[in-house]
């Protein structure tokens, strides 16, 4: 191979690298479970949760972190995005934060291991988890709590809370979102411990 060859080539390689390397470096972020989270004071004794699957608007499903612009439009913040799958930092999220609030140790996270079989499901559908940097975030939610044993339906709920971002920042809005996953697991946990408590196994608990 020539000089001149191998000097091309190289110079090649140098522009390529240059065009992969421009632009800004990609942000990761994930969810976590409430750090100042006390016992909701309602103990279950003996028993066992599953807490999943969650089900998420496609537009959600995304690797990338998503925002609402004042108008409704949707914008995927593309050098900002999931340190993972949204939907699985979520199940984790409000399995210890329900862990926590209801001091249970047995409560898993779908998918869980198939030797494992709790003794109640709770099947979440979000239909909202978004909302305007700088504004309003807000959670869209509907439940469905199901004894295992007779898959009966317990109880159900649709909820909605709104969480204040204190500024414009893909930092404070994400914190905004985590904030309102919290305030909805431990209002969660309070409704489950609630519904198991009546054990009311084959007729709805109406909240």
């Amino acid at each position: 191979m020539s000089r001149y060859l191998k000097a091309a080539l190289l110079t090649s390689v140098v522009i390529v690298s240059a065009c992969m390397s421009s632009g800004p470096a990609t942000t990761f972020y994930s969810l976590f479970a409430s750090k100042d989270l006390a016992p909701v004071g309602v103990t279950l004794d003996a028993v066992s949760l599953g807490i999943g699957p969650i089900v998420l608007p496609e537009y959600l499903d995304n690797p990338s972190v998503v925002s609402l612009t004042s108008s409704q439009k949707v914008k995927v913040l593309g050098y900002h995005a999931w340190a993972g799958s949204l939907k699985e930092s979520m199940v984790r999220v409000i399995s210890d934060d329900i862990s926590t609030g209801l001091a249970l140790d047995a409560v898993w996270g779908f998918p869980w291991d198939t030797r494992i079989q709790p003794d109640y499901q709770v099947r979440i559908t979000v239909t909202q988890f978004d909302g305007v940097r700088g504004g309003d975030v807000v959670l869209r939610a509907k439940w469905a709590l199901i004894n295992k044993a007779g898959e009966n339906l317990v109880a159900l709920r649709a909820v909605e809370l709104t969480e204040a971002s204190t500024s414009d920042s893909v930092d404070d809005y994400v914190a905004a979102l985590n904030r309102g996953l919290n305030k909805f697991s431990i209002l969660l946990a309070n409704d489950i411990a609630t519904a198991i408590t009546h054990q009311q196994a084959t007729t709805p608990y109406k909240f």
